[in-house]
């Protein structure tokens, strides 16, 4: 819609955060042909904290899916996320140790992930076992 209606727009991400309310089209509207930014951006630790909620919403997401008939049963399952949420900087270990401190005992079911991988920028974090490790991605053709 930004693109057909205004494509000089300046859009402001902190107005769609995750988990709110969907926006009308005239809501749309108004955030498309406004003249400055009207959201409340992300103080302290906010952006991290939506992280760790997209992040866990999607696992959860997928262990629902996990849980219900049709997938063979395999002695461990892996989830693999690349997250692509339009956030400004987060601090992966900060948001990765919300994420397990706050969701992480809630990922319980008859079957389990035994490892998440959660491509974030340049970085993929693997957690397993309660804990988090950052592994770097290298560039094969800089």
């Amino acid at each position: 819609m930004a693109e057909r209606e205004n494509p000089e727009a300046v859009i402001d991400m902190s107005l769609f955060k995750w988990g709110s309310p969907k926006k009308t089209t005239e809501e749309l509207r108004a955030i498309i042909n406004s003249s400055k930014l009207t959201g409340d951006g992300w103080s302290g630790q906010s952006a991290e904290v939506e992280w760790a909620q997209h992040i866990n919403d999607a696992v959860s997401t997928k262990l629902g899916k996990l849980n219900n008939s049709g997938y063979e049963e395999l002695p461990e399952y892996w989830l693999y996320i690349y997250d692509n949420l339009p956030l400004p900087n987060v601090h992966a270990t900060r948001a990765t140790e919300i994420l397990l401190s706050e969701y992480s005992d809630t990922w319980i079911g008859s079957r389990e992930f035994a490892r998440i991988f959660i491509e974030r920028g340049p970085i993929i974090i693997d957690i397993s076992n309660g804990s988090a490790t950052n592994h770097e991605i290298v560039d094969l053709w800089p």
